[in-house]
């Protein structure tokens, strides 16, 4: 099974072509530009790398959230556009629980987080469970001290989160650790592993209705209105 894989959720940008479970190719960028201004072109390079056309893709992924709201929008218009373009399959994957898979490897309670501003992370608890990973608490937005409250064993704090917040979340308490350097920046090949067991059954035709998870409102405000304060 081909996938074309999309990530827009953080100020990284990654796309990815996996076929079955080998990445074929993949590009990761961290410049904090815009997506929108290279995201395209990221697919064409990535396809082009993987020689895997288009036409062959047999479903797309896309990172359906929580994390940046402007990001989010931008991967999931992307992804639908292709997807429904190519009449394939559209299937969403956390941020949160892409960047645990990262993880997958420790045998420590793993908790993502990202960066949500106004002092916040987007965070969640997983556990690799016989070779699977488990949910261990719902996603949220939260304080850093928040995110780790009633945690009374050593956990792996991975994500632009756990590294905006170290100081605070160290100070929490002495159960957290840093994942290692490469595990913090989110791949779109994560998001194709997780998916590849959930495509069977997937309707093309749902692929408009696909949405983000944003898990609070957004930061933006409307405009005020002349004459009122």
């Amino acid at each position: 099974m081909n996938l074309l894989c999309i990530d827009t959720a953080t100020p990284s940008c990654s796309v990815a072509v996996l076929c079955g479970e080998r990445i074929a190719a993949e590009i990761t960028t961290a410049g904090g530009e815009t997506h929108s201004r290279h995201l395209l072109e990221m697919v064409a390079q990535v396809v082009g790398a993987s020689l895997v056309h288009l036409e062959r893709v047999d479903a797309l992924v896309v990172c359906q959230g929580p994390g940046s709201f402007t990001g989010l929008r931008i991967g999931m218009g992307t992804a639908k556009g292709l997807a429904m373009g190519l009449g394939k399959p559209l299937v969403g994957v956390s941020s949160l629980e892409a960047l645990a898979y990262q993880c997958a490897a420790s045998p420590l309670l793993l908790v993502p987080l990202i960066d949500a501003r106004r002092r916040e992370v987007y965070t969640g608890r997983y556990r690799v469970v016989d070779g699977q990973l488990r949910e261990e608490a719902p996603e949220r937005a939260a304080t850093p001290e928040e995110a780790l409250a009633g945690v009374t064993e050593a956990c792996l704090l991975v994500g632009d989160g756990a590294l905006a917040y170290a100081d605070r979340l160290l100070a929490a308490g002495p159960h957290g650790r840093l994942a290692p350097p490469g595990a913090h920046l989110m791949r779109a090949s994560s998001l194709g592993l997780l998916a590849r067991h959930r495509i069977a059954g997937a309707d093309p035709r749902e692929a408009a209705r696909l949405a983000p998870r944003y898990l609070r409102a957004s930061d933006a405000r409307p405009p005020a209105k002349a004459g009122i304060d």
